[in-house]
């Protein structure tokens, strides 16, 4: 197995990987945060990048990382302006400048629907002086478009903007019904992924000690899931069903956990770690999981927060096996997780993994190390 670097492009790492499910991925990272500082070149690209138009966000997510600076915030505004996909996040740190926030509200206002989700979710954060005007004229326009109910062979980008717009009202306003029943219509999509996706925001949106009415509508559309046979359309809406069916959710992890469906195992598994380590049940049908687990990209990660319920040979093991995979995010991955064994260990399993490693940037984070100072 040939280790791979990252591709590198405008301050920005990527790293596309596959798993055995056939499920396609794709990694990014700032330059800054694995090390490497942007070139003025570089930083100026990114710039440029962001005050134009269009579905690329590349040069605003490298800004995100950048110290505030009088000209990436103009950049970015330009680019709001412009409608760039990007702006929005990015601009999250300069909203002590009294012109982001109403400049947020106008580009949520303008923006084509299809890439509308980037804007509302940002204004769902932020808020302000019409925002929420704004987002139901928005939503009011999505579900009155029949493109909005097609069906999609991958995901309707449209009914997706929709229950973005409608969890952003209900994080301004935990009583808004006609946000809590546009989440509940598009819980009937006939695309897989949109009934997926809407189960995921309205269990972000869900407050369960709030009784708004907006709420009550939530929780009649949430409950169900615990009990429905779609693993998937059950794991997107786990952040609210924990809190209302909190037993019957670990017995379905359990369950998922110990069947044959690779797809949803990991993502009981990382359940169960989250919870109180009080089960103690569950603990060793956890680790009975990790030694069994072929993909080390599920397994470092669980086997770590279980920290010393795993049997160290176990979580050495994943770890030398995460720096030799060739996928260099997660070989990242194992890197940041060697500051936590004892520099005997940590030294020995650093210098192993550079005598083949094929990224600069790993390569200086191996060796930092392998040899402490």
């Amino acid at each position: 197995m040939t280790k791979r670097a990252f591709e590198r492009r405008d301050g920005v790492l990527f790293d596309s990987y596959e798993f055995p499910s056939g499920q396609k991925c794709r990694a990014q990272f700032s330059a800054q945060s694995l090390g490497e500082p942007l070139s003025d070149e570089q930083l100026q690209l990114a710039r440029e990048s962001s005050a134009q138009a269009g579905d690329r966000a590349q040069g605003a997510f490298t800004l995100r990382w950048e110290e505030k600076s009088d000209q990436s915030l103009e950049a970015l505004l330009s680019g709001l302006t412009a409608g760039n996909i990007g702006a929005p996040g990015a601009l999250l740190k300069y909203l002590d400048d009294p012109r982001v926030r109403p400049a947020l509200i106008e580009a949520a206002r303008r923006a084509a629907q299809g890439s509308l989700s980037n804007f509302a979710q940002v204004l769902g954060i932020v808020g302000g002086e019409g925002a929420r005007d704004v987002l139901r004229q928005r939503m009011e326009e999505l579900l009155a478009a029949s493109e909005t109910f097609e069906d999609s062979s991958f995901f309707n980008f449209t009914a997706g903007a929709a229950a973005t717009v409608a969890e952003s009202l209900l994080l301004l306003d935990p009583d808004d019904t006609t946000a809590a029943n546009c989440l509940r219509t598009l819980m009937t999509h006939p695309c897989r992924l949109n009934r997926e996706n809407a189960a995921g925001h309205a269990a972000s949106a869900y407050r369960h000690r709030m009784k708004t009415e907006a709420m009550q509508v939530l929780e009649s559309i949430l409950r169900p899931l615990v009990y429905d046979p779609d693993d998937r359309l059950f794991f997107s809406a786990i952040e609210a069903l924990k809190a209302l069916e909190p037993r019957a959710v670990i017995e379905r992890c359990v369950k998922v956990l110990e069947g044959d469906v690779d797809e949803p195992i990991p993502r009981a598994a990382s359940y169960l770690t989250s919870m109180s380590l009080s089960e103690n049940a569950i603990v060793p049908r956890l680790v009975d999981w990790i030694s069994r687990q072929r993909v080390v990209r599920n397994a470092l990660p669980v086997a770590w927060a279980l920290g010393s319920l795993v049997p160290e040979g176990l979580r050495l093991d994943l770890l030398r096996r995460a720096l030799a995979d060739e996928s260099p995010s997660q070989r990242w991955a194992a890197i940041r997780l060697l500051s936590s064994i004892e520099q005997d260990r940590k030294s020995e399993l650093a210098a192993a993994a550079l005598a083949d490693e094929t990224d600069p940037a790993l390569t200086r984070a191996l060796m930092a190390a392998a040899n402490p100072s």
